[in-house]
């Protein structure tokens, strides 16, 4: 690790566009500083890395689409970009259901306009190239019961699918919807198939 990218642990690096088209990878991590850096050329080495705006949090995912950057991380906080360098702006998430100061570890999307964020066991989703946010689902509120202890670890979106995967030592859970306001059905783990969740 070069000194130029600090003593940092880059956690997330994601590859989308800048604000005019051009290629931008976009590297964040869970440091004190320097936590959103881009470059254009990845490959060319650490100089040709830039810091973006720094946020003053430690940020912990960042993802791409529709033209627009989203990052998340530490104290539940959320900046959004529409170039991925100069431009961060913070994301109010101060009224959504249940939110809280937990950090958030990860953000997808489906390339559509459409995100999706999770703090313990909650589902946050957005409509609106994650402009604006609500709550989908608490996967301890809705329908039988999971372990609360579990948290929300990862996220994904594939095969028209939105996935969530919770966990905690020993105990792991997936769940998946066609839509995130719908109905979330559990995956089988270990061979051990999991109830569905009922519409919330």
């Amino acid at each position: 690790e070069s000194a130029d990218m600090g003593s940092a642990n880059y956690t997330t690096v994601a590859y989308g566009k800048d604000g005019s088209g051009g290629p931008m990878w976009v590297a964040v991590n869970e440091n004190g500083n320097r936590e959103i850096r881009y470059s254009a050329d990845p490959t060319a080495g650490v100089d040709a890395w830039t810091d973006a705006t720094d946020p003053g949090y430690h940020m912990n995912g960042v993802a791409w689409g529709d033209d627009v950057w989203v990052t998340v991380g530490d104290s539940g906080r959320m900046y959004r970009s529409t170039d991925g360098a100069v431009n961060w702006t913070e994301v109010d998430l101060s009224g959504l259901s249940g939110k809280n100061s937990t950090k958030i570890d990860e953000i997808i999307t489906d390339g559509a306009g459409n995100w999706m964020f999770g703090q313990d066991t909650r589902v946050y989703y957005s409509t609106n190239g994650g402009a604006a946010w609500s709550l989908a689902i608490d996967l301890n509120a809705s329908g039988p019961q999971i372990d609360s202890a579990l948290n929300l670890h990862t996220l994904t979106y594939t095969g028209g699918k939105w996935i969530v995967f919770l966990r905690k030592s020993g105990v792991s859970n997936v769940f998946h919807a066609t839509d995130p306001t719908g109905t979330w059905t559990g995956a089988t783990v270990g061979g051990v198939d999991q109830e569905t969740l009922l519409d919330k």
